[in-house]
Order: C-alpha cells, then sequence, then structure tokens
C-alpha cells in the first residue's frame, strides 16, 4: 500500500477538521493512510482521486473516509459497571416524578444509547425518559435507526436481556418499545455546543482516544455543560481522571471511576474522595530486552487482519537497537492495518522516552481501547498517569492491571511489548498497605 506524503495527509487532516471537526490525536494520524485506501475502494475510486476530493471538501468522501478512520469497536452493555452504577444513582438521585435525561455522545450504531435504555427499563425509569444518541457519522447514525444487531453486538448479552429487549432471529431487531424512547442526530462534539441540557447523566466513552490533547480539553467542556449540578460524567476506562480544569469531582461508585459536576457549593478542596494510596506502576522499557512476544490474547481483541509478526518484531529490533524513527515507523503500521494493541503500547514507550507525555498516554489508551483486558496496558498507563498528576485516574489503571492478573498463576506469560509474567507484575504493583494477594475472582475490569 503506498503511503501519502506528508503534505497530503496534512491535508487529509486539515479537511476532516475543517467539515467534519475532527482533531486526531498525534499517535491516530498516521492511520489516515489505509483509512484513505478502503474508502477509495468503497466508493470505487482511486485514492489520488478520492484525496483530490477530499481536499476539496467533498462530503461523501469525507464522510466514507471519516467512516473507515474510526473503529467501530461497540457492543450492548459494555463495561457493565457502569450500567449498574447509573441504575443505582437514578434510583436514589431523581426526585419523584422527575425522568431521566441522558446523552449518549459518540453513540456510532446504537449499541449504547439502546443499552442505556434498557437500562432504565430494568429499574422502571424508562417512560418519560430523554434519551438521545449523536454521533457525526451518517452512516453509524442509520446503522442505528434500523437498531438490527448480529452476534457480535449481542455477545455480552444475557439471556433474560437478549429476549426481553429483541425480536426474532439475527440480525435481532431491537423492541419498539425501547427504541420508541431514543432520539439519534447527527452531532460534532468538536464543533457544536451540548444538544440536551440539565442531563443526569452523558456517556461519552472511548471516544476522547481520537482527539489531541487540546481537542480533549474542549470536549470535555461541552460535555460538562450538558449535566446538570450532581450529574454524571461516564468515560471509557482508559479516559477516566480527565478533566482536572472543569467543576467535576472524580469519585469511586462500584469500583469504577465516574465524575460528578460540582454544584458550586462545595469547596475546591473536595476534588476528588478517591483515597487510595500512591501508585508506583512499572515504568515500560524503550527497548525490549528480548526479541520474543507473548502471543496470548484475551479472546475479544479485534483486529482487522491476521497479525503479520515480522512486522512487529522489526519493529521491537529497530526499538531495541535504538532507530527510533524506524521503529515507530514500523509500530504504525501495524496498529493501522492489524488493529494491534500491542503496537500502540510500544508506540507509548517511545513516546515516552522521548519526553512526549500526552503522547505517551494517547497511545497508551489506544491499546486499551483496542483490547480492554491488556494487564500491561493499563500498568504502564497507571505509571504514565502518576507521573502527569492524575493520581485518582493511576489509582483505578493500576488497580485494573491487578484485577486482570489476580487469577492467573505466578509464571503466566502476558501479552506486552517484552516478555513478562503475572507474578512479575504484582510484584511491581504491590505498596505497602496492600491487602494480602487474594486469587479467587473477584476482580472487575473497568
Amino acid at each position: 500500500m503506498s503511503r501519502l506524503s506528508a503534505e497530503d495527509r496534512q491535508a487529509v487532516e486539515q479537511a476532516l477538521r475543517r467539515e467534519c471537526g475532527i482533531s486526531l490525536a498525534a499517535n491516530l494520524v498516521d492511520t489516515l493512510d489505509g483509512a484513505l485506501h478502503r474508502a477509495a475502494a468503497e466508493l470505487k475510486l482511486t485514492p489520488q482521486v478520492l484525496l483530490a476530493n477530499v481536499r476539496s471538501g467533498d462530503r461523501r468522501g469525507l464522510e466514507a473516509l471519516l467512516e473507515q478512520a474510526r473503529v467501530g469497536e461497540t457492543y450492548f452493555f459494555r463495561h457493565p459497571e457502569h450500567f449498574d452504577v447509573l441504575q443505582k444513582e437514578l434510583a436514589t438521585s431523581l426526585s419523584d416524578g422527575a425522568r431521566p435525561r441522558i446523552w449518549s455522545a459518540g453513540c456510532a450504531s446504537g449499541e449504547e444509547v439502546y443499552s442505556l435504555a434498557m437500562a432504565l427499563a430494568e429499574v422502571g425509569l424508562l417512560e418519560g425518559a430523554t434519551l438521545l444518541g449523536t454521533d457525526v457519522s451518517e452512516v453509524a447514525l442509520e446503522q442505528a435507526r434500523k437498531a438490527e444487531y448480529g452476534s457480535w453486538s449481542l455477545r455480552s448479552l444475557e439471556g433474560e436481556r437478549r429476549q426481553r429487549f429483541f425480536q426474532g432471529e439475527l440480525p435481532a431487531q431491537v423492541d419498539r418499545a425501547v427504541t420508541k424512547h431514543v432520539s439519534l442526530k447527527r452531532h460534532n462534539l468538536v464543533a457544536d455546543g451540548p444538544p440536551l441540557t440539565g442531563c443526569d447523566a452523558v456517556f461519552c466513552r472511548n471516544v476522547l482516544i481520537y482527539f489531541e490533547p487540546e481537542t480533549v480539553e474542549k470536549v470535555l467542556a461541552t460535555l460538562v455543560d450538558a449535566l446538570r449540578p450532581g450529574g454524571l460524567l461516564v468515560l471509557g476506562p482508559a479516559e477516566a481522571g480527565l478533566g482536572d480544569e472543569l467543576p467535576i469531582t472524580w469519585i469511586e461508585l462500584g469500583r469504577t471511576l465516574v465524575a460528578r459536576k460540582r454544584d458550586g457549593k462545595r469547596p475546591a478542596t473536595s476534588r476528588t474522595r478517591v483515597t487510595r494510596p500512591k501508585t508506583i506502576a512499572p515504568k515500560p522499557a524503550v527497548r525490549p530486552r528480548s526479541t520474543q512476544t507473548t502471543r496470548a490474547r484475551p479472546a475479544t481483541t479485534s483486529r482487522a487482519k491476521p497479525p503479520t509478526e515480522d512486522s512487529f518484531q522489526r519493529a521491537l529490533a529497530a526499538a531495541r537497537e535504538g532507530r527510533e524513527a524506524e521503529a515507530e515507523a514500523l509500530a504504525r503500521e501495524v496498529g493501522e492495518c492489524e488493529l494491534r494493541p500491542e503496537a500502540y503500547l510500544l508506540l507509548s514507550m517511545l513516546a515516552e522516552a522521548r519526553g512526549e507525555l500526552r503522547a505517551a498516554i494517547d497511545a497508551a489508551r489506544r491499546a486499551l481501547y483496542l483490547d480492554q483486558k491488556l494487564a500491561m496496558g493499563h500498568a504502564a498507563l497507571a505509571s504514565l498517569l502518576r507521573r502527569s498528576g492524575q493520581a485518582a485516574a493511576a489509582a483505578q489503571a493500576r488497580r485494573n492491571a491487578l484485577d486482570l492478573v489476580q487469577d492467573l498463576p505466578d509464571g503466566a506469560e502476558l501479552s506486552s511489548v517484552e516478555p513478562i509474567t503475572a507474578g512479575a507484575l504484582r510484584a511491581a504493583l504491590h505498596e505497602p498497605g496492600d491487602p494480602p494477594r487474594d486469587w479467587r475472582g473477584r476482580g472487575n475490569v473497568r
């Protein structure tokens, strides 16, 4: 696959920013190469013609490129602890007769916003509720409006929910009793203001990883503006702890971090109620000591195509030998073409070695977006967040890593950039005052 020139890549990025408000994080810009070629194939155009169309602001070309640039990894009741927290919070916080107002920002093909509706139905709060799902992609919204889903989207649903809320065989149709309560509209998180205000909760999970840091701050402000005082902001597990300058307090509810909008009456010193020990997480090595990489990986990891081990090994070899530019280019190619989380973990290490802490955090979060069960991803993120002063989020990431390895024997090898065992990671993450080891399966990855 031919690569875009730096000039062409910049032109594509500028067109996306100008027409769609999309401002990609630094570690994702190179994914535009593959996205452009896939979009061109979809439209039956050559990449050169599509590039010219995109540069001129052609809406159809931009929409196809946007659809190919995003990773549509979503399914019903993803991160179920978030829905548990919402149900318990609304059951106790809503005044008599009040009905919930919830915004699902970046709802993609609809699984999240329909999951929210189902969660409300289970606690008797769906009738009269306001539920809005928004996304910048009209293609994704059209899929959401059809409300038809296959086995991949339904893979985490329990039998009772499947029977109660869906009709027919695969592709299964979300029941009209659910869809009639959900509104869907196009909305640009970067360019547009809040489409709904006074919200009891705003869900925007695994979306912020697409944006550069300055854009993240702007989008977070929009999300917080949509909340009523006391309302909850729910982000993805790798995004928790952001928004230091905003009127939100990160709190621990149901073993997960969510943000509550302050009402202006609390003193600034009460920013957080999370009181865990200071995080000490392992600092990832930049140049791995071995050419071996573990191949074990959770079954939920998704890829565009089977891995090319030779490409990843060449990236590792280049990193060991100090050829960091080559290592970064190879790792980006592997991450782009295969959606391989370890490639983004390597990119995080390289960025950290250059002193680019924000880029390192972005890449680590990208790795966890692709595989939320990557224990070394959580451990690396814990270290990076601690260094950036985000103590509560670092403590959460550390605990996520420990939860993932708590049932594994000491000698079990983990997926990572360099070989590491579960026992070694536990030892590296251990802190004075930690409770005795108990590997009886109480963990719940967030």
